[in-house]
């Protein structure tokens, strides 16, 4: 339980670090430039007294220029509304692991706000040298805590099956909060792991989905089993998740993965993965109708109303401005007498 607790904090801090995507677009183009900066101001310092002084001062202006022509590109609205949220984020650890605490990287993004707003009022290589040098501090201490994550998953035997022939498949959901609902998702997984595995032509009985570790509360857990079979689940998943918050977040629609065939091929792409995975899929047509029926409704059970979900480390999130709303309205689709979405439009 330590180990996940642990993980789960790490893997809290990681999504809070790739939802900033301007910040970190700023911090990696701060990081290139004042590498390429650096060495015309040395030069130009070291040439303050001779005649190469303008030619050195020149280039180092030239840079400066390169450097906030790039910087100017980027959404001012989208870093501040990050950096704030960074801030909050990485102020305090997460109460069970102070070891974690994301000070350094907190003090950073404060010290990349203050630099950022100096950079957008003026636009003046003094406020230029100071935001990439900023950015690339941000930068240097963001990419040593991804390192350090990634060695820590490695330390807890988290990165890597038992042999070469399975592969784990790691879930993190925050809806189901009582016993029912986490044994409903369970067997959801359980549906989608058996019925991919009839179509890649794995037997379960030799190749079966084993589940190594399970933690309630939001539902985490890792499994293990084929690795033909679990490559092909994460697909699915993935493609599942981004089908249903994309018909939430671009016309408000509570959206099911649907069940006819040609919708569910549209939305799944099943045929298509099946071929990419080396299956002969010319005379599927009847095996292919039934599993799309059923896996829809093993994903339905697994992702509906789902705000934010995590498949191996990889953060599917809606806006937090709409995980509320989302939830909500997921709930009003499941009362008796109440509409879903439509099942066959897979758009």
């Amino acid at each position: 339980m330590l180990s996940r607790n642990l993980i789960q904090a790490t893997n809290q801090y990681l999504s809070a670090l790739n939802e900033a995507v301007q910040v970190r677009r700023l911090s990696t183009a701060s990081a290139k430039h004042l590498a390429a900066i650096a060495p015309h101001w040395m030069a130009a310092v070291s040439a303050s007294n001779d005649q190469n002084a303008s030619p050195a001062l020149r280039d180092a202006r030239r840079a400066t220029n390169a450097a906030q022509k790039e910087l100017r590109q980027i959404s001012a609205g989208r870093v501040f509304i990050e950096l704030d949220r960074l801030k909050r984020d990485f102020r305090f650890p997460p109460p069970d692991h102070p070891e974690l605490g994301g000070a350094p990287i907190a003090n950073a993004a404060e010290k990349l706000y203050a630099a950022y707003e100096s950079f957008v009022g003026s636009y003046s290589q003094e406020d230029t040298l100071a935001l990439v040098t900023a950015g690339a501090e941000y930068e240097r201490l963001v990419q040593w805590f991804e390192v350090t994550a990634e060695g820590l998953t490695a330390a807890l035997g988290l990165d890597r099956p038992d042999d070469e022939a399975s592969e784990h498949i790691e879930i993190v959901l925050l809806t189901p909060k009582d016993l029912d609902g986490v044994a409903k998702k369970l067997r959801a997984l359980a549906g989608l792991y058996e019925e991919t595995a009839k179509l890649v032509d794995v037997d379960v009985e030799e190749r079966p989905l084993r589940l190594i570790r399970i933690e309630t509360g939001s539902l985490w857990t890792l499994l293990v089993g084929d690795t033909r079979v679990i490559e092909f689940v994460i697909g699915l998943l993935e493609r599942s998740i981004n089908y249903l918050h994309r018909r939430f977040t671009d016309d408000g629609q509570i959206a099911a993965i649907p069940r006819s065939v040609e919708a569910v091929e549209a939305v799944l792409g099943l045929s298509e993965r099946l071929r990419e995975a080396g299956v002969d899929t010319t005379e599927m047509d009847i095996d292919l109708a039934r599993s799309g029926v059923a896996l829809s409704r093993h994903l339905n059970t697994l992702l509906g109303g789902e705000p934010s979900v995590e498949i191996n480390g990889r953060p599917f999130t809606l806006a937090p401005t709409l995980r509320a709303q989302y939830i909500a309205g997921q709930r009003r689709a499941l009362q008796p007498g109440q509409t879903q979405a439509p099942e066959d439009d897979p758009t």
